[in-house]
């Protein structure tokens, strides 16, 4: 910093320093007896002065000369100060006046006028400076100075007071406001009603080390003052001083302690006001504000605070609850502050200003009063909306603590539900974690059906929206089943051939009209085939036939094995009562698939790779039969190797069912049918793959497994879009008595939506169409061989 020459000719102040507080004068035989705080513009309300001086500052070298002033208007109370023991050197500018970034730092030393006289000890002394207003508050009757709007101000204030304010205080006199001799006529008076001071007490005696504020007779005390200047205006300022006192106890010398509470003045001190809690913006906010305000005789009788902020709201408003907290002088509250105003300049910040007023109307808001300016932020980026966990609820119900993610989110952002045509659906209890992590709760409660657009409203009024984030799905959770029968081609069973022993249905995804894809073994001699399953109208399916051969193991009960491949590695997954190996390595062989060392039997499912979404089946030998005959269907081809034990998913007996999918284009889902259901998730861009996880008893119901242990549930997702694919499993299983049950996981095993009951036979297989938006179900009661259903989901499946 530097020493700043200066292009104005002179600085005056003038210093009045008075008691602002009720008790006796300064000497009890020379001062009438004090009056009662209020605005009273007379001298009988007891209030001291140390002296007035003026001060000029030359322009080039910035020497300050200061002169000490009398007034004929200076009458009895101060003889003794003027005439017996005065104040020559009570106040000075110590030099330099120094150059700051914003201004000029100024510093101002006052000399206590009555050393060594411990009687004459002073409390609560305040230097103010005085200026012309550029900013009002009409609801609270307030001029003052808005530095960030222009002008001179205080940077750096220890509070705000109303005192000899030029305006209110017009009689002459030492209460009234006294224009120095060298002020020019053209200046004026200063036009504020409230006025920024800064505080003079002694070493060790600030409140926050347990002192009152003491100014101990014979110190001397000096405080900077950082002015803000204007360039190419005159530099001028006045100041006065005014301090707190009465009568001690016993006898001298005395001591800060030796002074009774009203030594100290009655209104509050100090106010420290902060920003808790959320922001503004030019397009408007909400905060919340913590007040600390500190009070030397504590906060009883009762009180009152007013607060306003002509640029949040109009109007007043009233706190009248007990504080927070109370810690010895200081008293603590916090108010929540709604800005609906808006078009604020950020560099100007919204002001805010509070009262204390005391149940006694004499006692005034004298020195009463707290400042602070609210930071005004730039408007900050558009939120960016990524995801909402979970994605889907039921109608009428309330969820807690939905998680969203995204980027840009602002302290203070609100969230809704938007869809065209109905109201949007406000969620609250918005918990801002950071940036990019928020979670609310959602009320349900008679919203439609369907997908709803997830908004996230900064407090600066941008959004950003994830479109068809949420999906509302039926309260009832209901699916409308479709039964179907086969009519058409080569394959048909009766009800006296015997229960079907496994059965397989897959969507082909890709096909225009939905069709489905259904393998069908008979158990006892019967024949296995394929069958096309047409689902473009449900009400009328019908079967045509595929390929089919005859059982080559009659009498046998041949156990289920499935096989998926991850289509962009080639990579054969194998699953088989209960146990899984992973297939590494996979070719073609002469136009047919090949399994070698096959350690049990069961029928293969799968498709191709060689892009026309072929279906394949293969019913291997089992236990002695394992006699190196082969079953081949036409066009594909595979080698098979098991993984070492310890990759073994599901040791339990022959009977577990088992299905297996694989999740474009990282993950394997292995489903068993033991425990009520259990899956198994494995990452499989390591090889070996790798467990991630496993959920079991995810059925509201016990299953069945007393008549049909070996085919109990199956699962199936959506391959037709690999970024849908990890939210689009669907489970089904069969559940005792009849019926059965759907639940929606995706691949990291939380359970999306369900699970819902279906009244249905048994089925056994289904095969999930996102295009159609329904799950075909295959049978497995005897009985119901001619029978395929087609369950309609609700919204959100």
């Amino acid at each position: 910093m530097s020493i700043r020459h200066l292009a104005f000719p002179i600085l005056i102040l003038a210093m009045v320093v008075c008691g602002c507080s009720s008790g006796n004068p300064a000497s009890p035989s020379d001062f009438p007896a004090p009056q009662s705080i209020s605005f009273a513009q007379s001298a009988d309300n007891g209030r001291i002065s140390w002296g007035i001086w003026e001060i000029t500052i030359n322009p080039e070298s910035l020497d300050a000369e200061v002169v000490p002033m009398r007034f004929a208007d200076f009458h009895v109370n101060i003889r003794k100060f003027l005439e017996e023991t005065p104040c020559i050197n009570c106040l000075r500018v110590v030099p330099p006046i120094i150059e700051s970034p914003d201004g000029l730092d100024v510093s101002i030393q006052i000399i206590h006028p009555f050393a060594g006289d411990t009687l004459y000890t002073g409390f609560d002394v305040r230097g103010i400076i005085m200026l012309e207003g550029n900013y009002a508050n009409p609801e609270m009757d307030i001029l003052t100075t808005r530095v960030a709007a222009g002008g001179w101000g205080l940077l750096n204030p220890d509070g705000w007071t109303p005192l000899f304010n030029a305006v209110v205080y017009t009689n002459p006199g030492i209460l009234g406001y006294s224009r120095g001799k060298m002020v020019p006529d053209i200046w004026g008076n200063p036009t504020n009603t409230l006025n920024a001071f800064k505080a003079y007490y002694s070493a060790g005696q600030g409140e926050d080390v347990g002192g009152r504020r003491a100014f101990i007779a014979g110190d001397s005390v000096t405080r900077v003052f950082q002015i803000k200047t204007v360039s190419g205006e005159p530099f001028r300022f006045w100041y006065a001083v005014d301090a707190s006192w009465a009568h001690p106890y016993g006898d001298p010398p005395y001591t800060p302690d030796s002074f009774p509470p009203a030594a100290n003045c009655p209104e509050p001190y100090r106010f420290d006001i902060s920003v808790v809690a959320g922001e503004l913006y030019p397009t408007g906010g909400s905060v919340t504000l913590g007040l600390d305000i500190w009070k030397h005789q504590g906060w009883s009788p009762p009180y009152a605070i007013q607060y306003s902020a002509p640029d949040c709201f109009d109007g007043v408003a009233f706190i009248s609850s007990p504080p927070l907290s109370v810690v010895v002088d200081k008293a603590r509250w916090e108010i929540d502050l709604d800005c609906s105003k808006v078009a604020w300049d950020p560099e100007l910040g919204a002001e805010f200003f509070c009262a204390v007023y005391g149940t006694d109307p004499n006692l005034s808001l004298v020195g009463g009063y707290g400042r602070f300016t609210i930071p005004v932020n730039q408007s900050p980026d558009v939120p960016v909306v990524l995801s909402i966990n979970p994605d889907s609820g039921k109608q009428n119900e309330i969820l807690s603590d939905v998680s969203i993610t995204g980027e840009n989110f602002i302290s203070g952002c609100t969230v809704r539900l938007e869809k065209s045509g109905q109201p949007d659906i406000a969620a609250t209890n918005v918990n801002f974690i950071d940036s990019e992590n928020l979670t609310v709760d959602l009320n349900l409660t008679g919203a439609v059906t369907g997908t709803w657009n997830v908004t996230v409203e900064n407090p600066g009024g941008q959004t950003g929206s994830l479109i068809d984030g949420f999906t509302v799905i039926s309260g009832e959770c209901n699916a409308v089943l479709h039964y179907n029968y086969l009519g058409t081609g080569d394959f048909s069973f009766g009800t006296n051939l015997g229960a079907l022993d496994s059965c397989f249905v897959h969507s082909t995804g890709s096909d225009a009209d939905g069709e489905m894809m259904a393998y069908i073994s008979g158990f006892g001699g019967t024949v296995c085939t394929t069958v096309n399953v047409d689902t473009t109208t449900p009400q009328e399916g019908h079967g045509m036939g595929g390929g089919s051969w005859g059982n080559p193991f009659p009498g046998e009960w041949p156990t289920p094995i499935s096989i998926d491949i991850a289509e962009e590695t080639g990579r054969f997954f194998i699953v088989w009562s209960g146990y899984q190996s992973f297939v590494e390595e996979w070719s073609y062989y002469d136009g047919r698939m090949t399994v070698t060392n096959a350690s049990n039997t069961g029928i293969v499912k799968g498709l191709d790779t060689d892009g026309n979404g072929g279906w394949w089946n293969a019913y291997f030998p089992q236990y002695g039969f394992a006699d190196g005959i082969k079953h081949f269907i036409p066009n594909t081809s595979m080698t098979y190797s098991e993984v070492p034990e310890d990759h073994i998913s599901v040791p339990e007996a022959w009977g577990s069912i088992t299905e297996l999918i694989c999740i474009p284009d990282d993950t394997i889902m292995i489903l068993t049918g033991l425990e009520r259901g259990k899956i198994r998730a494995w990452d499989i861009t390591s090889s070996p793959p790798e467990l991630k996880g496993e959920i079991s008893g995810f059925f509201s119901k016990d299953l069945d497994f007393g008549t049909y242990p070996d085919k109990s549930c199956d699962m199936d997702a959506d391959m037709s879009d690999p970024d849908l694919a990890h939210c689009r499993i669907v489970i089904w299983g069969n559940l005792q008595g009849g019926g059965g049950e759907l639940v929606k996981i995706d691949s990291d095993l939380n359970i999306l939506a369900g699970p819902i009951y279906i009244e249905s036979e048994h089925f056994q297989s289904i095969a999930f169409n996102t295009e159609k938006g329904h799950v075909t179900l295959w049978p497995l009661r005897e009985g119901s061989a001619g029978i395929y259903g087609l369950v309609e989901l609700p919204d959100g499946w």
